[in-house]
């Protein structure tokens, strides 16, 4: 895997397939950078990978509790 920056830079990790887990990269990606991790799914090839990304894009975002109001 490997991810470029828009400031430059960029971050390599190598998986073994069986730990290799997609839905925890978008999960951790969407609460970091919700725009990016929407868009990145759109450019993979298979409809499986991209069905599995964007499901968790999403469901990170409306499993987010809303932060309390102050008093």
């Amino acid at each position: 895997m490997r991810v470029e920056f828009k400031d430059g830079g960029a971050m390599t990790n190598n998986f073994n397939v069986e730990s290799f887990d997609l839905t925890g990269l978008f999960t951790a990606l969407a609460q970091e950078d919700f725009n990016r991790a929407a868009d990145l799914p759109k450019g993979f090839t298979g409809e499986s990978p991209s069905a599995v990304a964007m499901l968790a894009v999403a469901r990170t975002v409306l499993s987010k509790k809303p932060k309390a109001e102050p008093r």
